[in-house]
């Protein structure tokens, strides 16, 4: 007897996310039926992911992170980085960002209703990851380059870099 398409049962969305993730070879962890965890590179360096699935299976949420790196004589962090933060929320059309100042991290958060059929696929992963990429590494310079002295919030956000499109 064969299986037909309707005989098997769809994978559990986080198990999608590992199947993806194992195959392309980055670090993971499953610290749950509903979590992963795994890194990636980026333009400026590694970044955390995670990935999770509410209890109720309704919602699958994202999360990309990053280490700041604040100069040695910073304690704490000027009062433009928070005015920086809340100016990239405003322009943030996707998710949103945080500080998590026990950890030096800044975090961007993005929350998806799932399909009705609760089932996801490989292009929905793939594209999810992709984006979180690209934010990060777009937001990454603001966040680093509002740390020196004498740069405005302004200067900072437009040093945002986008993807190109096009040709040049």
């Amino acid at each position: 007897m064969s299986l037909s398409a309707e005989d098997l049962e769809p994978l559990h969305p986080i198990d999608m996310v590992q199947e993806f993730v194992q195959e392309t070879g980055w670090n993971y962890s499953r610290r749950n039926e509903s979590l992963l965890c795994f890194e990636r590179w980026g333009k400026w360096g590694r970044y955390d992911f995670a990935v999770g699935l509410r209890e109720s299976g309704t919602t699958i949420g994202f999360f990309a992170q990053f280490d700041l790196t604040k100069p040695n004589k910073m304690v704490r962090l000027p009062l433009r980085f928070y005015e920086l933060l809340n100016h990239i929320n405003r322009f943030t059309l996707l998710g949103m960002y945080a500080y998590i100042p026990e950890n030096s991290i800044v975090s961007w958060s993005y929350g998806l209703i799932m399909p009705e059929q609760g089932e996801v696929d490989v292009v929905f992963v793939e594209a999810l990851i992709e984006q979180a990429l690209s934010e990060i590494d777009m937001r990454y310079p603001s966040f680093q380059l509002i740390l020196t002295p004498n740069v405005t919030v302004q200067e900072a956000f437009d040093n945002a870099i986008p993807d190109a499109y096009g040709n040049a």
